[in-house]
Formats: structure tokens, C-alpha cells, sequence
């Protein structure tokens, strides 16, 4: 018996194998494919995520006297702070919640909000 034969022969009991057992692999596709849209449709409530970047800044050094020093930096980071708290508040979330047609309270959309103030240095 050589090398080819064998494979042959391997191959070929795989295929009888799962031929014979098509229906239990058909099956339990099925099965899992109709749990999955029964959970995502009728259990589990739908998460809506959304990321913004706002970049506080001058643009990139093009000359010597265009740098950045250290009253920039302090300045950036209380507007990134500034607009985090912005972003977080009441009158953000109302306007924001008219635009959806939402019929959720204020209040509640703020506490299920997050807002993350990132300083990225270059």
C-alpha cells in the first residue's frame, strides 16, 4: 500500500463519516441558528454604542515661532475637560434625545452615557 492510497482511503472514510451524520450536523445548525434570532430578536435589548473625537489644538509646527508650550497644554486640558462636562450635560442630552424622537428621560440617557476626555500627546 503507498502513500497515495492511504490518503485516499482517509479522505474517503471522513467523507462517509459525515455523510452518515449529515442529518445530526444539519440539525444542530438549525437548532443554533433559530436560538441565536429568537435571543437577538425577543431577549436581549439592543446596545447602540457611538465614539467622537474632537481634536483641541493649534495645527502641526510649520515654523519656529508656531510651537507649542507649556500654557497650550495646560489650556487644552481644561477645554478637553471643559467639553466633557459639556458633553454631559442636560441640555446636550435633551437636544440630542429630540433629534433621536427618543421617549427616554433625560436623566436616564445620562446616566448610560459615558464620556471619556483622552489627552494624546504627539
Amino acid at each position: 500500500m503507498n502513500l497515495e492510497q492511504e490518503m485516499t482511503l482517509d479522505l474517503h472514510d471522513i467523507f462517509e463519516a459525515i455523510r452518515k451524520r449529515l442529518w445530526i450536523i444539519i440539525s444542530i445548525t438549525i437548532a443554533c441558528v433559530v436560538l441565536s434570532g429568537v435571543l437577538s430578536f425577543f431577549v436581549i435589548k439592543p446596545t447602540y454604542e457611538a465614539k467622537v473625537s474632537i481634536i483641541i489644538g493649534k495645527p502641526p509646527a510649520t515654523e519656529e515661532g508656531s510651537k507649542v508650550d507649556y500654557n497650550d497644554v495646560m489650556m487644552y486640558q481644561k477645554l478637553v475637560k471643559t467639553y466633557s462636562q459639556i458633553a454631559k450635560s442636560r441640555s446636550v442630552a435633551e437636544k440630542t434625545l429630540t433629534k433621536l424622537g427618543s421617549t427616554i428621560t433625560p436623566e436616564d440617557f445620562l446616566k448610560k452615557i459615558t464620556v471619556t476626555p483622552q489627552l494624546i500627546h504627539r
